[in-house]
């Protein structure tokens, strides 16, 4: 079902199971999708929405006033509620209906507006988003940033490159710096970036992705030797002795930084006691789901104001299936998964039996 996702629309829904869980809940509701794409604010959902004048912060607490906590039972897998997978078809739809060969946010948001009975629905219709609009909203942003995808890729070979005095390298000069200025307007975001980094973005790499690396405190070059998502790994500090902390959502991981840097261990013990941390072995096998760079203004502690976290499965021991925020040192990779995927429908029949 996720082969035609994105890697941004798999983090949106990825940031939905979390809001699911913070909120108390074994399913993710429309809802819960929804906050997770507020949470994706470099999106083309994101773009959209800033185009119609809410903003996602107006969605954020517009949901937060309304939706009501579960009392979740531990153990038990997330799934999606019945309207949270009629919003999966309702974007595949919208994908069809575009002629988009992938699910993006955009098709995502298309589908929450679609699906009127959902919690999320309400909201964005109550908050103005309606269909049609936001449809020729995507419709606008597609056709504008097509064409310098298209234009990107169309280089000179590498004799005319060599000769810059040739009529085509000066054709592609001046193409080139057209698309960056149409590219600044779109995305004033770029212009924080350095040299290196622009390139990286032009010829394909996120935004996410070098934020990411930078926040690792690596060197703009070296961004790809990051574990990036789906690399897989196991968890453990250098000393290879020491328990690691893993916490349930990023408020939790920014309160654990905090008490480990003033070593306060009545905190610690709290968090421990509150199941809001939990201790691994040093070992335990893990899956990257996303490496984010956290930057949280309501965060518990002013001493901390950023950090660094990674967003992980747990692959063995006690909490198999369940997933985490942990430090990025906490991290070790031993590479790629290269297993199949997505499995084929008879292996996930025959795990769901043996359950």
């Amino acid at each position: 079902m996720w082969q035609r996702f994105t890697e941004r629309s798999r983090r949106v829904v990825f940031f939905a199971q979390e809001e699911a869980g913070r909120w108390g809940e074994n399913h993710v509701a429309t809802e819960h999708l929804l906050l997770g794409l507020v949470r994706e604010n470099d999106s083309v959902a994101a773009r959209v929405l800033d185009r119609i004048g809410v903003s996602l912060g107006r969605i954020r607490s517009e949901v937060e006033r309304q939706v009501t906590r579960g009392e979740r039972r531990l153990g038990q897998d997330m799934q999606l509620a019945p309207k949270a997978k009629r919003v999966i078809d309702l974007a595949y739809d919208e994908a069809r209906r575009l002629n988009n060969n992938y699910i993006g946010s955009e098709h995502l948001l298309l589908g929450l507006i679609r699906e009127e009975e959902g919690l999320a629905g309400r909201v964005l219709n109550k908050l103005g988003v309606d269909l049609e609009r936001t449809r020729r909203e995507v419709v606008q942003l597609q056709d504008e940033v097509r064409p310098l995808q298209e234009q990107v890729v169309q280089l000179p070979d590498m004799q005319e490159r060599q000769d810059a005095q040739s009529p085509n390298y000066q054709s592609f000069v001046e193409r080139v710096q057209d698309v960056v200025k149409r590219l600044f307007t779109l995305n004033p975001k770029l212009a924080q970036l350095s040299d290196a980094e622009l390139v990286r973005t032009l010829t394909g790499e996120t935004m996410d992705q070098i934020q990411t690396a930078k926040a690792a405190g690596s060197d703009a070059e070296n961004v790809k030797t990051q574990p990036g998502i789906g690399d897989l790994g196991v968890l453990r500090y250098a000393d290879g002795e020491r328990a690691v902390e893993t916490a349930v959502d990023e408020h939790s991981l920014l309160e654990l930084v905090a008490i480990l840097r003033a070593r306060d261990y009545y905190g610690y013990r709290g968090l421990v006691a509150d199941g809001r941390v939990c201790l691994l072995p040093s070992g335990t096998g893990a899956k990257i789901l996303h490496p984010a760079h956290l930057d949280l203004h309501r965060a518990v502690s002013q001493a901390v104001k950023e950090v660094s976290g990674r967003y992980v499965r747990i692959l063995d021991g006690d909490q198999e299936g369940q997933t985490a925020w942990i430090v990025p040192e906490a991290f070790h990779c031993t590479g790629p998964d290269t297993t199949p995927f997505p499995p084929l429908i008879s292996d996930v029949e025959q795990d769901c039996d043996t359950e």
